[in-house]
């Protein structure tokens, strides 16, 4: 009898099949951890969905998410975060600890410029009022508070920038008024002191700063400025021995060019604005400059003329400020008798 031998064999069809079945899937150790992987990744899901809603969303709120301005610059995420400030007067010297977040009054959210002079942080002359030392990047934004009160911050032996000290660093300053700082030392910069950076400057109003030696406003020191030729800035009315207003030194790099909205004056000169620059743009002048002798006396007014004995100013600052002299043009301011001083 003949075998049948159609047992033996697999038709075309059945050896396909045997070749696209897995061998067993996954076996063993494999299969645990695929398990494990699915598993851990369910996790992670429910673990986001379970967040509060506005850590997800990145914006807090000081006072009601954090006490301070600074608690809350710590407490965030590094990256990308906002902090929002109501207004008020916080006294405190801020560190951004190279935390690249947006930090804002409500003047972003509500478009309302009195928010600016109404959100105040006050560094209670104690050091800067506020510190970019970090590394900060460009998307680290300070925008639209009142800085004040601030003594600089003691770098190389000098006491720098009253307001806002910025060293190796890349921030944003956008909206803000600095006001009322001041620094001791020969390095100047009352207002802002920025050095060995790359910083973004829009719509900042720097004035009634003070420095002992340079620029009571702003002081850059081989850096890098973007000065906003649209949302233009505002220095006027700084003090300081030389460069009232702004002083620029920069080595090895393209000088800066400067566009102001409003200076002291309405025109460049190194009496207010002085360094390395390519050029001067100023739109408008705070001051009516005076193309004649002045007389200054103790019982003036700084809303006088100042042309005459019988009109004079009140302050040797002011008639510095006003007085359009130079080499070619000499003119002399006269001293009333009495006594002047720095309250005076």
């Amino acid at each position: 009898m003949q075998s049948d031998t159609r047992m033996h064999k697999s038709s075309p069809s059945s050896e396909a099949e045997s070749r696209t079945q897995p061998q067993g899937f996954l076996l063993g150790e494999e299969k645990w951890i695929w398990f494990a992987k699915v598993f851990l990744g369910l996790l992670a899901a429910i673990a986001l969905l379970l967040q509060p809603l506005d850590l997800q969303a990145g914006t807090y709120h000081v006072p009601a998410d954090f006490q301070s301005i600074q608690m809350a610059i710590d407490g965030v995420s590094p990256e990308g975060d906002t902090v929002v400030v109501a207004p008020g007067s916080y006294v405190e010297n801020i560190d951004y600890h190279g935390r690249n977040i947006f930090l804002t009054s409500l003047y972003y959210l509500e478009g309302d410029e009195s928010y600016i002079e109404q959100t105040v942080i006050d560094g209670g002359q104690n050091g800067s009022v506020i510190t970019f030392i970090e590394g900060e990047e460009r998307s680290a934004v300070l925008n639209g508070f009142t800085i004040t009160n601030g003594s600089g911050r003691l770098s190389g032996g000098y006491t720098t920038g009253g307001g806002i000290f910025i060293d190796e660093s890349s921030p944003s300053l956008t909206n803000c008024l600095v006001t009322g700082n001041n620094c001791a030392g020969i390095t100047g910069g009352g207002g802002i002191f920025i050095y060995r950076s790359s910083v973004h400057l829009s719509n900042l109003t720097i004035r009634e700063n003070s420095a002992q030696s340079l620029a009571g406003g702003l002081r850059v020191t081989n850096s890098e400025i973007e000065m906003d030729s649209l949302n233009r800035c505002n220095i006027y009315l700084n003090e300081a021995a030389s460069a009232n207003d702004v002083f620029v030194k920069v080595s090895n790099q393209p000088h800066l060019a400067v566009f102001l909205d409003t200076a002291t004056v309405a025109f460049h000169s190194d009496y207010f604005i002085g360094g390395d620059l390519s050029s001067v743009d100023i739109l408008h002048g705070k001051l009516e400059p005076a193309q004649h002798d002045l007389w200054v006396s103790p019982d003036g007014d700084n809303n006088n003329s100042g042309s005459s004995p019988d009109d004079p100013l009140k302050t040797i600052t002011y008639a510095l400020h006003i007085i359009d002299a130079d080499s070619l043009h000499p003119l002399t301011i006269n001293l009333m008798p009495g006594t002047f001083s720095l309250s005076g």
